[in-house]
C-alpha cells in the first residue's frame, strides 16, 4: 500500500492571531503547582489525575492541568454539613 501524501499544513484562521493563545488558553499547571494551591502533597495530586478525578494531560513525564479542571475538581468534590 502507497504512503498517501500529507495534505499540506492546516489553516491557522483566528489561531494566527497575535495574541490568540494568551487570551484563550487556560495556564497550565504542574501537580507541584496544584499542590501548592490545594494545600496537599504532589503525590496526592498525581494519585487524583491516575484515579481520573482530576482531568489532565500527560506531556513526556509531566501531567499538566488546566486551571478550569482544577476548578472542576473542587466543585465536583464540595461538602456540605447536614446538622
Amino acid at each position: 500500500m502507497p504512503h498517501e501524501a500529507s495534505p499540506g499544513p492546516l489553516p491557522l484562521g483566528d489561531y494566527a492571531e497575535p495574541g490568540f493563545l494568551r487570551r484563550n488558553v487556560s495556564p497550565l499547571l504542574v501537580s507541584d503547582d496544584i499542590a501548592s494551591l490545594l494545600r496537599v502533597s504532589p503525590w496526592t495530586v498525581r494519585r487524583l489525575i491516575r484515579s481520573g478525578q482530576l482531568r489532565a494531560t500527560r506531556v513526556g513525564r509531566r501531567y499538566l492541568v488546566r486551571m478550569e479542571d482544577v476548578a472542576a475538581y473542587l466543585a465536583d468534590h464540595v461538602v456540605s454539613e447536614h446538622r
